[in-house]
């Protein structure tokens, strides 16, 4: 639970995501400790981010969220997360933080398109090294669902 309360407080402030950004690269060093964390916490984190980066009257620390973001997907993608993060697919984590921020997405979104959340999905993994792409596509996203609901900033 503490935990839980730090990543939530280290979200929504500039030198919060930095200190969760450290964090992250610390734990990665760490290979023991790394997959516990990562097992315990992981798609803890990315919930949470995609939380406060989707709603609407949080707009600050994008660049910063990006970076989080990138750097998680590459983890998971190099395969640095070894430890399984779903008992239903203990092989394949890139396919399961794939179907979690799908379901996710959709659940927060209902009004998106399958299509539109499998884009941008992929777009996840694929621009995970690029961070100003990476960015790019989270800002494409969040127009998106601003569009879709048709609110007007």
């Amino acid at each position: 639970v503490i935990i839980s309360i730090l990543i939530v407080c280290c979200l929504i402030s500039s030198p919060g995501l930095q200190i969760l950004y450290t964090l992250l690269q610390n734990v990665s060093g760490e290979e023991a400790a790394a997959q516990s964390f990562y097992q315990t916490y992981f798609c803890d984190i990315l919930q949470h981010i995609f939380s406060v980066v989707t709603d609407t009257s949080h707009t600050a620390g994008l660049t910063m969220h990006a970076t989080i973001l990138a750097y998680m997907f590459n983890l998971v993608e190099e395969g640095k997360v070894s430890v399984a993060l779903s008992a239903s697919s203990p092989t394949n984590n890139q396919a399961h933080v794939q179907e979690y921020i799908a379901n996710l997405l959709k659940t927060a979104f209902p009004h998106l398109q399958d299509a539109q959340v499998k884009v941008f999905v992929t777009g996840l993994f694929s621009l995970n090294q690029d961070i100003p792409a990476f960015k790019e596509h989270l800002r494409d996203f969040l127009v998106q669902i601003k569009v879709s609901v048709g609110v007007n900033d």
